[in-house]
């Protein structure tokens, strides 16, 4: 049942939610407050935040394409981005620029990975210079496996027309394949490279 206050009773109770209601506007004031310099402060963080994403100096795809990326992860857009920038810049060759284009692989592969590949990169450049093998390669088919966010398998099937010396050969088809992983520095790097064009 309701109950009827009066008096000191009614004074003592009315006093009681004049506390309360004024501790809570205080409250509520002192969140607005807090809101607002959280506000400003994200503005001024976000005019001041800088993302790098490293690019190859040429890229390879069309305008509209959009590219995702994380710090240990990317869309599937990203590793064609790598992916076609170093078959375009390894794949047509003269033993003349083979070691700059090896170069680059080897710079972009972890040192660990370097030197476990060391000896078939080795390998694979005398055989050019030694030989001197001239090569352009056309990409005629892309095929991206998905090996986790982080990490994809680009595969590049086309048509090889190579100069061994002074004798052209016959044009063949072959593929390059770079398997490429982002780390949680950020980093791109090629975890793998083959090719069955030499």
């Amino acid at each position: 049942m309701f109950k009827i206050l009066a008096g000191k009773e009614y004074e003592d109770k009315t006093n009681s939610l004049f506390q309360v209601n004024k501790f809570l506007w205080k409250f509520t004031l002192l969140e607005t407050c807090i809101i607002i310099a959280l506000v400003i402060g994200y503005l001024r963080l976000k005019d001041t935040v800088d993302v790098t994403v490293e690019l190859p100096s040429k890229i390879y795809l069309d305008n509209g394409t959009k590219i995702k990326r994380g710090i240990n992860w990317a869309n599937k857009e990203f590793f064609q981005v790598w992916g076609r920038g170093l078959v375009h810049e390894v794949s047509s060759f003269s033993s003349d620029d083979i070691n700059r284009k090896m170069a680059l692989i080897v710079k972009m592969m972890r040192p660990s990975v370097a030197l476990k590949k060391d000896d078939d990169i080795a390998k694979y450049t005398k055989a050019i210079i030694n030989n001197k093998i001239k090569q352009n390669f056309s990409v005629l088919k892309e095929k991206v496996i998905d090996i986790s966010k982080s990490e994809k398998q680009m595969i590049y099937n086309g048509i090889s027309k190579q100069t061994v010396g002074n004798q052209k050969l016959k044009p063949k088809e072959c593929k390059y394949v770079f398997t490429l992983k982002i780390f949680n520095n950020g980093v791109v790097y090629v975890e793998d490279f083959g090719t069955n064009c030499i």
